[in-house]
């Protein structure tokens, strides 16, 4: 009688080169889900930081406050807007440009690198994270 066996090396040898070409490709998958996610989180944080700040140059710019004290006070006004501004983005610990334009007040969160973990496996060791945010004072009721 004939014996039925397969020969064993060659399965092994497929096992053995899925395993070695799958487990890097998961890896660098979980990284991009990993540290993707960690990167659209700060992205977040950044630009709700450049809103909060852009929102506090324009409350320092209200309306009625140049209204009160007239356009000699614009100038001061605009610079105390500024100071806020770049204030509130020093206490997030993220330094920002601030540009006022008319009422306009842009904020701009300088470009950092964000540490990447498992990226770092194939090269990629840092994400940019950068915001900008603009606001304008509203008149109050």
């Amino acid at each position: 009688m004939k014996s039925s066996k397969r020969p064993q090396h060659s399965e092994q040898a497929q096992a053995v080169l899925f395993v070695v070409l799958l487990v890097p490709a998961l890896i660098v998958l979980a990284g991009l889900v990993i540290d993707g996610g960690r990167t659209l989180t700060a992205d977040r944080a950044a630009y709700n930081e450049a809103a909060q700040a852009a929102r506090l140059g324009a409350n320092t710019l209200s309306r009625q406050t140049l209204y009160d004290q007239g356009p000699i006070s614009i100038q001061e006004n605009s610079y105390l807007a500024e100071t806020n501004a770049i204030n509130w983005c020093n206490t997030a610990e993220h330094p920002c440009q601030v540009n006022i334009n008319g009422n306009t007040v842009l904020v701009h969160i300088i470009p950092y690198q964000l540490p990447t973990d498992l990226l770092g496996i194939i090269g990629i060791s840092s994400m940019t994270v950068s915001a900008n945010a603009t606001a304008n004072p509203v008149a109050g009721q």
